[in-house]
């Protein structure tokens, strides 16, 4: 039964009960089964041989992805928050930056976020960008199914409450149901 193997070309393959767990490639490494590591993990990846991604367990406290500056990227707390740009998020996703510059970008051809209260039946928001150049708000069901439009700006600049479709500077209609 073999534990290990070096062979004269540089490869190295380990064994655990006669199953290969480890071995050296040309391009690096492959694993067979998982890596517990009882430090951090360091990428490098360019020909400088400059850091360029860090991953820290943080025992307890959380996991945090570094920048190459070793700065905190994203962090994940024992809860389960995540945070981009601290490490001390308050909310399942914190996103915090330092000037006006950072922010949540959500990019798409009809990029969408959707509002689903969970503790009310049928009360959930839309906030799109459509493919007419509309910033809306519109009500949902459970579903995700249109209910109902609350708010709506055109690429006119026409402003509209309770209608997509603004016909002039400030356009109200008030939905019956």
């Amino acid at each position: 039964e073999f534990m290990a193997r070096f062979q004269q070309d540089g490869a190295v393959k380990l064994f655990h009960n006669s199953s290969q767990k480890f071995a050296t490639t040309s391009s690096g490494i492959d694993v067979t089964g998982g890596i517990t590591a009882g430090g951090n993990i360091i990428q490098n990846s360019n020909s400088y041989g400059i850091f360029t991604r860090q991953l820290y367990a943080r025992d307890t406290n959380g996991l945090s992805i570094k920048t190459s500056a070793g700065s905190d990227a994203l962090f994940i707390n024992s809860s389960g928050k995540l945070g981009v740009g601290t490490t001390a998020p308050q909310e399942l996703l914190d996103v915090n930056g330092t000037t006006q510059t950072e922010s949540l970008i959500v990019e798409k051809s009809f990029p969408t976020i959707f509002l689903n209260d969970t503790a009310t039946t049928d009360k959930n928001y839309r906030i799109a960008n459509g493919s007419s150049g509309t910033f809306s708000i519109t009500e949902t069901n459970d579903a995700g199914a249109y209910v109902a439009d609350r708010f709506a700006i055109n690429s006119s600049g026409n402003v509209g409450i309770g209608t997509s479709s603004p016909s002039a500077a400030l356009s109200i209609s008030k939905q019956t149901a």
